[in-house]
């Protein structure tokens, strides 16, 4: 058997890789995206025959991009085939006591495969270091790496020798792929673009590459051409789920809110949605005026809201509600918020008394509403909100001394000075008291400089002169 034989079997043997455990996708989006809703999606290349037949290759020797091997290396190749065959943990064992400073690159490159096999991915990356420094083009040991980074999910470390392997004359599909990937996780989709184009013209089946170009497409703003994408994606596999949820983006892009919302009730009838997805429907349900569908979608989201996680979003939905008329719908809501967090703080009780008092306002129910301002100012003195509301109330029964009182506690809460010097200004007007409202009109433009009330100040000055 000639070295070039050995030497084949030996690194053939060494990097049967087929029980590496998959590369998983992250759960939280590894690159940025327009809306956040959807995952970079990493492909499950281990599991894949294929691409386990070609990492595997067919080891020739290539005196531009491989190392030379010495005769005593022959030599102990030929010793280590079979039990590298048989048992790699032991071979990794008996390789480690023979190699030196002086061995081979490919010496090194054998034993970090055989480390890379048993998942021990700190030796391994020691020993292709160690290839790489004594051959520096050393084609399969900056591959080998690259795939041990994405391994271990340092996708940048992965990235460098990749593209090396790159430049090294690796012009595979699956490494343009793996580069694309890498890209995408930083955000650098004009990379992650060019990258996956070239592994589609090599693998044009593969549906990874075309998933990879599509979330590139998609950070560009690309939005039509990602849509068409995904939209073939979803013709070829419509029980996937994650395929529906990223053309969400596109439609979201495109100013296509209904598409969205029909694909992620598609997903929702597939019995696959997230909390995440079904807070995303429940905004566009609200954006799209539609508040039934809304409050039923969010009653959806709290029911399997276990840890509070979307406790606050559905209080700012019942509060949207309120201030866009719903009545009914943000009572349903904060009915919804109490039982389904049965803990909540002094804070956001009186939040959610708030909301029912400007409910009760809204729906004409004065007495009930007049009750709960009061209630809240009880509980919390410096409530500069229920402080207005419920100086107006005394304002509109013809109370304006009471009123005035009022106000005067809310332009002392931060942030709603104005609003309360304003108030009281108008009361003042009202009692033809110009010179007393010109003072506090002025005051109030101290807080904000409003052009409307800048010019409501020049007529009041003009009232005083003339009367």
């Amino acid at each position: 058997m000639n070295k070039t034989l050995i030497l084949n079997a030996a690194l053939i043997f060494s990097a049967g890789l087929a029980a590496i455990p998959a590369v998983h996708a992250q759960e939280s989006a590894a690159a940025p995206q327009p809306y956040p809703l959807v995952e970079v999606y990493a492909p499950q290349f281990w599991s894949d025959p294929e691409f386990v037949k070609d990492f595997l290759g067919s080891y020739g020797v290539n005196p531009q991009v491989e190392p030379e091997v010495t005769d005593d290396e022959v030599k102990l190749f030929r010793k280590l085939v079979d039990l590298i065959q048989t048992d790699p943990q032991a071979a990794a064992l008996r390789l480690s006591q023979e190699i030196d400073e002086d061995s081979s690159a490919a010496l090194n490159f054998v034993l970090a495969n055989l480390y890379f096999q048993e998942g021990d991915l700190a030796n391994a990356a020691k020993y292709y270091e160690a290839a790489i420094a004594k051959y520096p083009d050393y084609r399969r040991a900056h591959k080998n790496l690259g795939l041990l980074m994405m391994q271990d999910q340092d996708l940048a470390g992965a990235a460098e020798h990749l593209s090396r392997a790159v430049e090294l004359g690796d012009l595979d599909g699956r490494n343009y792929g793996l580069l694309g990937y890498c890209y995408l996780d930083k955000a650098d989709y004009v990379a992650a673009e060019s990258a996956y184009r070239t592994a589609i013209l090599q693998e044009p089946s593969v549906n990874d590459w075309k998933l990879g170009l599509a979330q590139s497409l998609l950070g560009q703003e690309e939005y039509s051409e990602a849509n068409a994408l995904f939209l073939s994606l979803i013709e070829a596999d419509p029980s996937n789920p994650d395929l529906w949820l990223y053309q969400v983006n596109t439609a979201l892009g495109m100013d296509r809110p209904r598409e969205a919302a029909v694909n992620i009730e598609v997903v929702r009838r597939m019995g696959a949605v997230k909390p995440a997805s079904l807070k995303l429907l429940g905004d566009i349900y609200m954006s799209m005026r539609m508040p039934d569908k809304s409050v039923e979608v969010y009653e959806e989201l709290l029911a399997q809201d276990e840890d509070g996680s979307y406790k606050d979003a559905s209080m700012r939905v019942a509060k949207y509600l309120a201030q866009a008329g719903s009545y009914d719908q943000s009572a349903k809501m904060i009915e919804t918020i109490e039982n389904r967090y049965p803990e909540l703080t002094e804070d956001e009780q009186i939040e959610l008394l708030l909301l029912q008092a400007q409910i009760a306002r809204g729906q004409g129910q004065d007495e009930d509403a007049h009750k709960a301002f009061a209630d809240i100012v009880a509980r919390d003195p410096l409530n500069g909100e229920a402080l207005i509301e419920l100086a107006g109330y005394e304002q509109d029964t013809g109370n304006t001394d009471k009123a005035m009182f009022l106000y005067d506690c809310a332009a002392k809460v931060d942030g709603y000075e104005f609003k309360a010097l304003l108030c009281q200004a108008r009361i003042k007007v009202g009692e033809r008291k110009f010179d007393e409202a010109i003072p506090l009109l002025r005051a109030a433009l101290q807080y904000k400089d409003d052009a409307r009330v800048a010019r409501f100040l020049e007529r009041v000055e003009r009232a005083a002169k003339n009367s």
